[in-house]
């Protein structure tokens, strides 16, 4: 279940657990301020991509904030901005409502903490706030340091088939959307233009097709360095399409 509040230009939606300290509609709003974070956080660090992604610490949560923007020529005309009529104008309450179904569901994804949409004349804005998921890598990480093991590839598949199973379309599945924490449990992040559908055999070979890509463009912008050989990839996809 989730709770929306509306504040001047802006509406949030947060989940009926949201635990921080920031209830009302102007504290909400003061969380999606960089300045605000700033001056508030006990640790602030970004990530490169398209746009800021903020990681930082508040209130004894270690959170992350990503504005949504656009790409492609789009995104060199309008950066930031949604038609607030088009199918993608609110991204991030679809992300954000999309990851509240797939936790319930106890699919392992990133918890949901708060969206934002921000309107401008016609157009909206988007941000989302999701937790940390703590002591992991993802895969173009490990695999720049380390092999993985067989074991590692069939627990990823497994994951992935769990996705599947719940009829998860990743639209963007490849090795920076895959983590493995020190535990060696997977995750999956990035539902972004996502979906639950009906899934086909082909739907999944497309996405699995999709993460081989992205290993094997590893490789070749490491210039071979990377541990991966595509061989290794049979296991994770019998796993991911095991009947």
């Amino acid at each position: 279940m989730t709770e929306q509040v509306v504040f001047k230009n802006a509406k949030f939606i947060t989940a009926d657990d949201f635990s921080l300290p920031y209830k009302s509609a102007a504290e909400l709003n003061r969380l999606f301020s960089l300045d605000f974070i700033k001056k508030n956080a006990a640790a602030l660090s970004f990530k490169g991509g398209r746009g800021q992604t903020a990681l930082f610490s508040l209130s004894g949560e270690d959170l992350v904030l990503r504005q949504y923007l656009r790409g492609g020529l789009w995104g060199k005309l309008m950066h930031d901005k949604f038609f607030i009529a088009s199918h993608d104008a609110h991204r991030a309450f679809d992300e954000f409502i999309l990851l509240v179904r797939l936790k319930a569901k106890g699919l392992p994804v990133p918890e949901p903490v708060a969206a934002k949409e921000e309107k401008s004349g016609l157009f909206l804005r988007n941000y989302i706030i999701i937790k940390q998921i703590k002591n992991c890598a993802d895969l173009s990480y490990v695999i720049k340091n380390r092999h993985l093991s067989a074991d590692e590839f069939i627990r990823i598949g497994s994951t992935l088939k769990r996705f599947f199973d719940e009829g998860v379309l990743h639209t963007d599945l490849n090795i920076r959307n895959i983590l493995l924490d020190n535990k060696g449990d997977v995750y999956v992040i990035d539902f972004d233009k996502c979906k639950i559908t009906d899934l086909g055999r082909q739907d999944k070979e497309a996405m699995l097709a999709r993460l081989l890509r992205s290993f094997n463009k590893e490789v070749r912008i490491t210039a071979n360095a990377a541990y991966f050989k595509e061989s290794d990839f049979a296991l994770l996809k019998e796993a991911a399409l095991a009947d």
